[in-house]
């Protein structure tokens, strides 16, 4: 269960990391987290597809949670000019 909560985790963090990139024109970033993001979709999406139902809400809950911290990640970044 750990595992699917990490890649569902790292899968959306890398998303809402490309996003902050795409619309900070990041070409750089932009290029990485998509490698990123199609590496592990394509590690994990026959997992997911025969998985339980809970197999399914922890994956979810760990995408759910990759998206909120990669925000606070980026809005962190910003404010102290790292990126």
């Amino acid at each position: 269960m750990t595992l699917l909560f990490l890649t569902g985790f790292l899968q959306v963090f890398f998303v809402g990391v490309s996003t902050w990139a795409f619309a900070n024109k990041k070409v750089l970033i932009i290029f990485i987290s998509g490698f990123i993001i199609s590496w592990l979709w394509a590690g994990n999406v026959k997992e997911i597809s025969i998985g339980t139902e809970y197999d399914k809400i922890v994956y979810a809950f760990g995408a759910a949670s990759g998206a909120t911290t990669a925000f606070f990640s980026m809005e962190f970044l910003k404010k102290k000019k790292i990126i």
